[in-house]
């Protein structure tokens, strides 16, 4: 006999909280490995004595950061929201995918031997390693889209042992930093491992390639250039930024300003966090209605300043505290007079991010696209213009040049991104139709994330 109305809410089955945050424990650890990777491979190469080598790593793993920009953007996005699982879209993004392997390593074995920064061999090497990493982001994102966050932690632990292992054997039985073509090498044979792994632990019908089938590619690179293209805005206008002070200003200005940008990533991957939070947070809130426009920006961009700027003040305490950490580097070797200013043109920067991000995720949620694009932008072409005119006006002045990079970021911010967002009255309520797909210019199938007439 069944009792009802006793006005007891049901008992929850033990265990049932603990399984409902595995998932959530796991994509907050999916992201951490993936920063924790590559936050260590650029520590480790610090660790070099020759500037030209370490400016050329640093360049290397810029480029890196820009290719697996685009190849998330064009191909992860689309795997993750459109249906991979349908023929046509399944050969749609492997016909993609193969043009973006050659496209990108092609490039990558011929844009810097033609530069003259790498050898032949050494290009040959990085043109591989490109590939290879390529690869392996798109495995990494199908995990991803299966939600299996801690497979992809696995996979992210396996890189980077292997990597470390290699350039900690190699220094010890050479005893010396590991130069380009090891640390080419550590990066390849850690992808590798890493594309195995996820190989293996893949669920079947992600491995099954399917029939090729005609039609849909332009739907899927419509979807993809439009993501690609955002994803690529910030890490590159930081590369040109690195090809044109080497150029101008010469190896040791460019190796200084990569160890400023590594000593403040810890900020950074702070911020970035930050902004992914936001981004489903205002999602959420905006279905419901429960948003309040540009004040919930207002205040989530100056919590996340004020977070950033924390560990900004801890980290250079322990770098000004300890010389050690830098001693090695051509900062250690230049002394305080160069690291103060650095670290505050570069603290100066990810403030700007900080203060941009919430204004991003928030657009990105009740903007159209195409606006927020637009956009996003003109903020790169400013901070690129205000970039090459400092290098071209006051070369000497290049230590500024990160400090210049957030203040016109800010400005751009402040009036053109914000002012997106409308007044900085509450937001709509439910049923208002405020932020809704008709009218952020897309269709209702668009709003699901499947390709449709309106997707940029």
């Amino acid at each position: 006999m069944v009792l009802l109305g006793t006005g007891r809410s049901p008992r929850r089955r033990p265990g049932t909280a603990l399984r409902r945050a595995v998932p959530v424990l796991g994509a907050a650890g999916a992201q951490f490995s993936q920063a924790a990777g590559s936050f260590v491979v650029s520590v480790l190469s610090l660790r070099q004595t020759d500037v030209h080598v370490f400016a050329t790593l640093s360049l290397a793993l810029g480029a890196l950061v820009v290719v697996t920009s685009i190849s998330t953007g064009l191909i992860g996005d689309p795997l993750t929201v459109l249906d991979r699982h349908d023929p046509a879209t399944r050969t749609a993004l492997r016909r993609l995918l193969l043009v973006v392997l050659v496209a990108v390593s092609v490039l990558g074995a011929v844009a810097p031997v033609a530069g003259g920064l790498l050898g032949v061999g050494e290009g040959l090497m990085f043109g591989l390693l490109v590939a290879v990493w390529v690869l392996e982001d798109v495995l990494r994102r199908l995990l991803i889209a299966g939600l299996h966050f801690w497979r992809v932690v696995a996979v992210d632990l396996t890189h980077l042992v292997v990597v470390v292992g290699i350039l900690e054997v190699a220094a010890t039985l050479s005893a010396r930093p590991p130069g380009v073509t090891r640390f080419f090498l550590a990066l390849i044979v850690g992808q590798l491992a890493a594309l195995a792994l996820a190989v293996g632990i893949l669920p079947g019908p992600e491995r099954y390639l399917g029939p090729a089938v005609a039609g849909r590619v332009g739907a899927v690179l419509r979807y993809g250039a439009s993501r690609a293209v955002q994803g690529l805005l910030r890490p590159g206008v930081l590369l040109l930024l690195r090809v044109v002070v080497l150029a101008v200003c010469g190896t040791r200005a460019l190796a200084v300003l990569e160890v400023g940008r590594i000593v403040t990533a810890p900020a950074l991957l702070l911020v970035a966090g930050g902004g992914s939070y936001l981004l489903s947070r205002h999602a959420a809130r905006a279905r419901t209605g429960g948003t309040e426009g540009r004040r919930d920006a207002d205040r989530a961009a100056l919590l996340l300043a004020v977070a950033a700027f924390a560990v900004m003040s801890v980290v250079s305490v322990a770098v000004l505290a300890v010389p050690r950490i830098l001693g090695g580097t051509p900062v250690g070797r230049t002394g305080s007079e160069t690291l103060v200013p650095l670290l505050a043109a570069w603290g100066g920067y990810v403030l700007s991010v900080a203060v941009a991000m919430p204004y991003t995720s928030l657009g990105a949620v009740l903007v159209p696209q195409a606006r927020l694009l637009r956009a996003r932008v003109a903020d790169a072409a400013a901070q690129v213009a205000g970039g090459l005119v400092l290098l071209a006006v006051a070369p000497t002045s290049w230590l500024l040049l990160p400090l210049l990079l957030g203040a016109v970021s800010l400005t751009m911010t402040w009036t053109v991104l914000r002012s997106l967002l409308g007044s900085p009255g509450p937001g709509p309520g439910p049923g208002s139709g405020a932020g809704s797909a008709t009218e952020r210019g897309t269709s209702g199938k668009e709003a699901r994330g499947e390709p449709g007439v309106g997707l940029p």
